[in-house]
């Protein structure tokens, strides 16, 4: 099923900016034997989740999850505290992560670097895009169907429940009590949700 979202410039965001992050001592980034290839991390009440992928020596790859107290210094966490979804994923650096965060105005993307700055051990900002403003709407489109019926059905209950609202209506712990399935596996099909969709929009700009 397609669906068609148009933002109009009141709401749409108006600068896109990506960041390469060395973070801190303790991240599971960091800590990890082998090379990361995926990279998850959600927040499921007090604490935040990392999935990884990563790639032993030898050739293997295993999944693993690790739990930290969101009290811990993450650079996820920070872009999150102001109100903003980052999409995480690897940097070419074995111990680095790449964030892409999408904001309104740019004294957000200035708060959001002086937070990262504040935490991370190096942060640089390594691509910065000001969206064309002229335009008088920005059309997206998301082909749903091609999300398994899982992923796709954590996401509408996620879009339902006001999840994404700043504050957020639910929590990832509130809402896989109600799909009846525990925290981590709902976390797992929605943060893959989101990945396949903003790679749709990514791919449509």
């Amino acid at each position: 099923m397609m669906s068609q979202e148009t933002v109009h410039d009141e709401t749409r965001c108006q600068y896109r900016l990506t960041y390469q992050v060395r973070p801190p001592s303790g991240c599971p980034v960091r800590e990890s034997a082998g090379t990361v290839s995926e990279l998850a991390v959600y927040r499921t009440g007090e604490d935040h989740q990392c999935e990884l992928l990563v790639r032993e020596e030898d050739g293997t790859v295993t999944a693993k999850q690790f739990t930290r107290s969101a009290a811990d210094p993450c650079p996820y966490s920070v872009v999150v505290d102001h109100g903003v979804l980052p999409h995480c994923r690897p940097a070419d650096a074995d111990d680095e992560i790449l964030l892409t965060v999408y904001v309104h105005e740019a004294p957000e993307a200035q708060f959001i670097s002086e937070a990262l700055d504040g935490i991370a051990d190096e942060v640089e900002l390594i691509d910065y895009d000001a969206m064309d403003s002229a335009e008088s709407e920005w059309t997206a489109r998301v082909d749903l169907g091609l999300l398994t019926e899982k992923r796709r059905a954590a996401l509408r209950q996620a879009l339902r429940e006001n999840y994404y609202q700043t504050p957020s209506g639910t929590t990832i712990d509130e809402m896989a009590e109600r799909a009846g399935i525990s925290s981590s596996a709902f976390a797992t099909r929605l943060r893959k949700a989101e990945r396949e969709v903003f790679d749709q929009i990514r791919n449509s700009m």
